[in-house]
Formats: structure tokens, sequence, C-alpha cells
């Protein structure tokens, strides 16, 4: 969607996201306390665009925002990607309290505030317990996916208890990229695809051809 904009927050300090920083409102790869303001500025920031949208409804005398208003400016979809959110949010996270519940609050926020306004909010994790991602978040998550999953602990974390004795079990996940969604309409089975580095960067470069980015070199080929 040449609308979509995107900021990226990556704990793992990879590669992964590093075909869209180009094109991205704002990205941060690295351990939380290598440089939490930075991380913060580009939470806060996201957050600070969310309420921006919310102070411009009353010009299009709506609610939300929906298919005519995401074609205005700046009303497009938009994304939070929060990767191995753990590292930020769970009880051995290298960050000082204060920090981590400001991170909290804002995920939180998002989740509570963005639909209405075309902002949404991907944490996503390899530890998903209680004491690695809180049950605010957790809790609030409307749309919840696991993959294969090591435990049952874990796999109720994502999908619920009730998906467990129903005999959904993401322990039981056959491959990788096969999963279960679980939303407001229950549990079901998904297939995911991998994008390999290549194509990842092909897309980008053409996310950023739309938007008149210039990369700083060509996609790879």
């Amino acid at each position: 969607d040449h609308r979509a904009s995107a900021s990226f927050v990556d704990f793992k300090g990879g590669a992964d996201f590093s075909a869209w920083q180009p094109v991205a409102d704002g990205f941060y790869s690295g351990a939380p306390d290598d440089d939490p303001e930075a991380m913060l500025r580009v939470i806060d920031g996201f957050v600070a665009g969310m309420n921006e949208r919310i102070r411009r409804l009353p010009e299009y005398r709506a609610s939300k925002i929906d298919e005519r208003i995401a074609s205005e400016p700046g009303m497009g979809p938009a994304v939070l990607v929060v990767d191995e959110a753990h590292e930020a949010l769970g009880r051995t996270s290298s960050l000082p309290a204060a920090q981590r519940d400001r991170v909290t609050a804002a995920i939180k926020t998002v989740i509570a505030r963005g639909r209405a306004v075309n902002c949404w909010v991907l944490v996503a994790s390899q530890r998903v317990t209680d004491d690695e991602i809180p049950a605010a978040i957790t809790q609030r998550v409307t749309v919840r996916i696991a993959y294969r999953l090591g435990t049952q602990p874990a796999s109720q974390a994502v999908l619920g208890p009730d998906a467990w004795a129903q005999g959904y079990r993401a322990t039981e996940c056959p491959a990788p990229g096969i999963g279960l969604l679980a939303d407001d309409e229950g549990v079901r089975r998904l297939r995911a695809f991998y994008v390999p580095d290549q194509e990842a960067h092909r897309l980008a470069g053409l996310a950023a051809a739309r938007r008149g980015v210039n990369l700083s070199r060509e996609p790879d080929t």
C-alpha cells in the first residue's frame, strides 16, 4: 500500500528490517540499553503521530479513519513494529524500570487508541509468558499469532487457555511458517511465507520509488 508508513524497533540488533530503513518513518536496531533515548524517540514519535491524527479527525467530521480519509496525506495505514519485545518489556530487561514503563505505556496506548486512526502495533517475541510480555499488553492485543512454541504456558499466553482445551496447541505446529491465529472469531490455522533478503530489498526499492526516496545503494538483484 503506497499510503502506508512504518516504524521499526528491532531489539535483536540484527539486519532483519534493514531493507526498510530508507523508507521507514523511524528506525532503531540494537539492545534496548544501547541507546535508549534513540529507541524512545522512535516509539514516542509514532505515538505523537497517532495523537496528531486524533486531533485532526474533527476536520473530517468523523470518529475514525475510513477508506476515504486514509487517502489523505498523513492518514494512511501506519504500523509500529517491535521485534524481540521481551528485551525491553521483560522482568529481566536491561532497561531501567522508568524506561521500561514508558515502552509498555506507549504500546498500550497504540493498542487502545490507534485502531480508530489507522495506527497499529505489531509486537513480536520468542518469549511471551507474563514475565516477558506484560499481561497488560497480551490481554489487549486483538489478533494473536503463534508459530511453534515449546511449552503449554507459552501457547496459552498467545492463544488463550480455552484454545488449548479446544485442541489448538502451538506446541504441535508441524513446521516453520505454520501457525495459529486467534482473534474475536476464534482460532484458525495459517501459513506464513518467508521473504528472502533479496526480495525484501527489491520490495523496499519499489516502496522507495513510489515515495521518491533515493536509496543509498541499489537493491540486490
